[in-house]
């Protein structure tokens, strides 16, 4: 489903699950009352909310996000912990299925972190230079040969430029996204 609302649990019990294909549903968190749901960056649920117990929740649109944060500390962590939480389901997701092509799987985590910045706030064309070339190696499962050649396919392609020292330019995000493989 999209995400066209945030949650908000009045009392109860709401659970957070993932129910891959041909696995067990798997909880993720429990939420009580006053929690908020429903965050992260990503445009599409992942994951479903199931009542426990009898429950209230309420709707609130995607703009109230900053008036529940200053109302509620923990909204801010609560969105950060959902950002990550959707990095690493998409991560997972990527790697198995893209494991026989790393351009696609590097243009999907390219096209995440743009996501990403843009969700915080940042400019969603710019990579900077947190990111190491080992640990996205390590992290997208490929050597340092590979995921060079990759960046210089996209790059050759004009989809990105290498911004010397240590950043990337995303130069066309809409073609970028058509190569991801993410959900």
């Amino acid at each position: 489903d999209l995400k066209e609302f945030i949650y908000r649990v009045e009392s109860g019990l709401i659970c957070l699950v993932w129910d891959p294909p041909n696995a067990l549903p798997e909880k993720i968190e429990d939420f009580t009352a006053n929690a908020v749901f429903g965050l992260g960056y990503h445009d599409c649920h992942i994951y479903s909310a199931v009542a426990v117990v009898d429950s209230t929740v309420s709707c609130w649109p995607k703009s109230a996000l900053p008036f529940l944060a200053e109302h509620s500390p923990s909204v801010n962590q609560s969105q950060a912990d959902a950002i990550e939480r959707e990095i690493a389901h998409v991560r997972s997701v990527l790697v198995a299925s893209t494991a026989n092509d790393p351009l696609c799987r590097l243009a999907t985590f390219l096209s995440v972190l743009s996501h990403r910045n843009a969700a915080e706030g940042r400019d969603p064309r710019i990579v900077d230079d947190s990111m190491q070339c080992r640990v996205v190696a390590d992290y997208l499962k490929m050597d340092i040969e590979t995921l060079s050649n990759a960046l210089i396919e996209l790059e050759h392609r004009g989809i990105i430029s290498l911004l010397p020292p240590h950043r990337l330019l995303i130069r066309d995000l809409e073609r970028l996204d058509r190569f991801t493989a993410a959900p």
